[in-house]
Parts: structure tokens; C-alpha cells; sequence
């Protein structure tokens, strides 16, 4: 498929980019090897086909959710810098 100058420049204009002129032809055969991919997927016969989101079977593998103890509170402040009543002190960063 033919991709013109005009067509990139509207495809830049809608994406809020702006392009020098030897970059809109560089472009402009992107975008035609993109669309000449895209032609020949869609010329394939994937009847039967299931659809995949992976080639590879993946399976989340994840540890059992069970609580355990917690570390003592002192323990944990006990390297910070500032605290107060079990609590970090950290510089405000909303006004």
C-alpha cells in the first residue's frame, strides 16, 4: 500500500509530532513495510487457529498468600534518620 506525504503529515498532525521533510519520507516507507506486513497477516488462513496472548504456555507461579509475623516496630525505624512514635519523618513534598 501507497503511503503518501500528505498521509503522514495528517498521522503526525493527530499525533501532535512534527517531522523535517527528509524524516516524513523516511517515514512514509515505515509506514508502507508496516502496512504491507499487516496485508500479507491478513492474507494467511488461520481457521482453526486458537487465538494466543503467549507462543509459550506461561503460568503465573505464585507463592501461597499466608500471613507471618511481623518484625518489632523498633527494629524497623531503628536505621531511619528522623522517626517519632514509630514513625518515619520524611521531607513534606505536597504544599
Amino acid at each position: 500500500m501507497r503511503v503518501t506525504v500528505e498521509e503522514v503529515d495528517r498521522i503526525a498532525m493527530l499525533s501532535r509530532l512534527s517531522f523535517e521533510d527528509s524524516e516524513k519520507i523516511q517515514y512514509r516507507k515505515h509506514l508502507e513495510a508496516i502496512l504491507e506486513t499487516a496485508r500479507k497477516l491478513a492474507e494467511l488462513d488461520t481457521e482453526g487457529v486458537a487465538p494466543t496472548a503467549h507462543i509459550q504456555g506461561i503460568e503465573n507461579v505464585l507463592r501461597e498468600d499466608r500471613p507471618e509475623p511481623s518484625m518489632e516496630n523498633g527494629l524497623l525505624t531503628s536505621n531511619a534518620p528522623e522517626r517519632d512514635c514509630g514513625c518515619f519523618i520524611v521531607p513534606k513534598v505536597v504544599e
